[in-house]
């Protein structure tokens, strides 16, 4: 059972931008687990205080905010797909960083919507991507959870 508070966070990918994420949100006090299909990456941050997770689910039930940053949305896909993800999203915050086409975009939107319905969506526009790439969106699924998940939002879209 998660708590209400959006100082835990989980990351889903442990590639550049990832660990990057992890080791920032470590550095400033967030409560961070961790999976990778590759547990060997989770090990530096795992040495820096995070909590690995033994599984994909167990990670989105660990904190009330899940990144997901992974390869391509065929990764997502086979990541999130899975029944015990899918069911353990509800009550959480999904920020999607994963990079495609604007309509893989479209697409895992309507994946997530039909998955888990959602409260609000942060529309795409308002985050900086480079040219011809695919914004990542976050949006806020059942049961809110009480502050935090503004200030932490904000701080991933740079507003």
């Amino acid at each position: 059972m998660i708590g209400n508070n959006m100082n835990e966070v989980s990351v889903i990918g442990l590639g550049a931008m990832g660990s990057t994420l992890a080791q920032v949100l470590l550095g400033n006090g967030y409560r961070v687990t961790v999976w990778n299909r590759t547990t060997a990456k989770a090990e530096p941050l795992v040495r820096d205080g995070a909590v690995l997770a033994q599984s994909a689910a167990s990670a989105v039930g660990a904190s009330p905010m899940v990144v997901v940053c992974v390869l391509d949305y065929k990764a997502t896909n086979e990541i999130l797909g899975t029944k015990e993800v899918a069911s353990a999203l509800a009550g959480r915050v999904l920020v999607q960083l994963t990079t495609g086409s604007p309509q893989e975009a479209r697409d895992g939107e309507v994946w997530a919507r039909e998955r888990v319905p959602t409260t609000s969506m942060v529309p795409s526009w308002r985050i900086r991507a480079r040219s011809g790439r695919t914004p990542p969106f976050s949006y806020r699924v059942p049961k809110p959870h009480s502050g935090g998940v503004s200030r932490f939002s904000r701080s991933l879209l740079g507003t």
